[in-house]
C-alpha cells in the first residue's frame, strides 16, 4: 500500500525522470543515424507544443499573480485597487480567480510535460554538434546554481536574520526541518504551507496571528530560489547559443528575475514559464532550454526548500519586532478554514 501511495503522489516526478532518461538514450541512438534537419524538427514537435503551451499561460499568470499578491503598472493597479476597499473587491476576486485557474491549467500542462520533455531532449541531443562542450557547460550551470542557492540560504539570509534579530538563524532551520524536507519532496511552496505553519506555530512557538498572515503571502510572493534560477539560466542559454550578454542585459535579467519571482505562484513547473518570459525580455532564443529541463526536476526541489526557509526566517523577524496585545481568551488557535485547506491540498493556491 505504501508503495502504491508513493507512486500515486510522485507519478509526475517519476514520469519526468523516465522521460529524461528515454530522451537521452533515444537521442544518442538517433544521433548516430545522422538525421536530416527535417527529421529533427519533426521529432521536436511535441516538445515545441509543450513550450508554446507554457508561453500561452505565462502572461496571464504573472499579471494576475502580481495584482493579487501586491507590486510597473501591475503594482500601481494592485495598490489602487486595494484602496477602493469593498468596491474593488469584485475586481480583486476576478484576478484571484484568473490566478487560480491559470495555475490549474499549468498543472494540467505539467502532466503533458513528460512527453514534451522526452522529445525536447531527444531532438536537442540529435541537433547538438558538440556534446562534450555542452555537457561541460551544463555541469558549470548546475554547480553555479547550487552554489548560488547555498550562499543565499546559508550565508545571506542567516546574516540578515542575525543582523535584524541578534538571534541564531540556524535554530530556525533546525525547527523547520520537516517543512524543508516536505518542500524538497513536493517541489511546491503552496503544498508545503500546512506543514510550514505547523513547524512555525508548534515548534517555534510563533504567534498564529503573525504566521497565518506572513506564510500564505510568502508562499506566493517570496521566491528567493526562483530568482536565483531565473537569473542564472538565461546566461546558460546565451552561452549555449553563442550569444554574448552585455552588462545591460545582465541587469535587465536580474531585475526581471526578481520582479517575476514575486509574481510566481508556488506550484511545480512555474519556473519554466517565468524563464521563457525573461528570455523574451532580452531577445534570447529558447533553444537549449531542454537541457535545463533534464536537471531542473532535481534543482527545483532545492529552490523550493530555499523559498520555505526564507519564509520561516521572515516570520521570525516579524515576531521579533511585533508586539501584539495578549490574545483574547475566547479566541482559539483554530486550523485554517476547510475551503482554504482543500485548495492548498489540491495545489490551487
Amino acid at each position: 500500500m505504501k508503495v502504491l501511495q508513493f507512486l500515486r503522489h510522485n507519478m509526475l516526478l517519476i514520469s519526468t525522470i523516465i522521460a529524461v532518461v528515454l530522451g537521452i538514450v533515444a537521442g544518442m541512438v538517433c544521433r548516430m543515424l545522422k538525421p536530416s534537419p527535417d527529421a529533427i524538427q519533426l521529432v521536436q514537435l511535441p516538445g515545441e507544443l509543450f513550450l508554446r503551451m507554457l508561453k500561452m499561460l505565462m502572461l496571464p499568470l504573472i499579471i494576475a499573480s502580481i495584482i493579487t499578491g501586491v507590486i510597473t503598472y501591475c503594482t500601481v493597479f494592485a495598490v489602487t485597487l486595494g484602496q477602493l476597499g469593498r468596491r474593488g473587491a469584485v475586481v480583486t476576486q476576478f484576478f484571484t480567480a484568473v490566478n487560480i485557474v491559470t495555475c490549474k491549467m499549468i498543472r494540467l500542462v505539467m502532466w503533458y510535460s513528460p512527453l514534451g520533455i522526452l522529445f525536447l531532449v531527444m531532438g536537442q541531443i540529435m541537433s547538438t554538434s558538440d556534446m562534450t562542450e555542452t555537457g561541460q557547460t551544463l555541469a558549470i550551470y548546475i554547480a553555479t546554481e547550487l552554489a548560488g542557492l547555498a550562499i543565499h540560504s546559508l550565508v545571506v539570509l542567516p546574516g540578515l536574520y542575525f543582523i535584524l534579530t541578534r538571534k541564531n538563524p540556524y535554530a530556525i532551520y533546525l525547527k523547520a526541518i520537516q517543512a524543508l524536507l516536505t518542500a524538497f519532496a513536493t517541489s511546491s511552496s503552496a503544498a508545503t504551507l500546512p506543514v510550514t505553519m505547523q513547524c512555525v506555530e508548534k515548534r517555534m512557538k510563533m504567534d498564529t496571528r503573525i504566521s497565518r498572515f506572513i506564510l500564505p503571502v510568502g508562499a506566493t510572493v517570496n521566491m528567493d530560489g526562483s530568482a536565483v534560477y531565473v537569473a542564472i539560466a538565461p546566461v546558460f542559454i546565451a552561452q549555449y547559443n553563442g550569444i554574448s550578454m552585455s552588462i545591460g542585459d545582465v541587469i535587465i535579467v536580474s531585475l526581471t528575475a526578481v520582479l517575476n519571482s514575486i509574481g510566481s505562484a508556488g506550484v511545480p513547473g512555474i519556473g519554466y514559464a517565468v524563464l521563457l518570459l525573461v528570455l523574451n525580455s532580452i531577445g534570447l532564443p529558447d533553444r537549449g532550454i531542454s537541457f535545463l529541463v533534464t536537471v531542473d526536476w532535481l534543482i527545483d526541489r532545492f529552490r523550493t526548500a530555499v523559498n520555505v526557509a526564507s519564509d520561516c526566517l521572515v516570520v521570525g523577524v516579524f515576531s521579533h519586532y511585533t508586539e501584539l496585545p495578549p490574545r483574547d481568551p475566547s479566541e482559539t488557535q483554530s486550523e485554517p478554514q476547510q475551503e482554504d485547506q482543500e485548495m492548498l491540498e489540491n495545489g490551487l493556491v
